[in-house]
């Protein structure tokens, strides 16, 4: 019994293949981290052109308004 334990151990620290599948797990992560990265650079950035927007949109009507 002792050396069929040390069998499924040794089965078990070859398994490299959990190691590669965390790998490729971590890959996935990454992979999903860019398009939120992407995401959260693209929204701040839509975020400042629409207060620009705004802002320009505000002093178009104020200047119409004056006129």
């Amino acid at each position: 019994m002792k050396k069929c334990e040390r069998k499924r151990n040794g089965k078990k620290r070859n398994g490299k293949r959990e190691k590669k599948k965390s790998g490729k797990k971590r890959n996935g992560e990454n992979y999903k981290y860019t398009p939120k990265f992407l995401q959260l650079f693209f929204t701040k950035h839509l975020m400042k052109v629409l207060k620009f927007s705004g802002f320009m949109f505000i002093f178009n009507h104020t200047v119409m308004s004056i006129h």
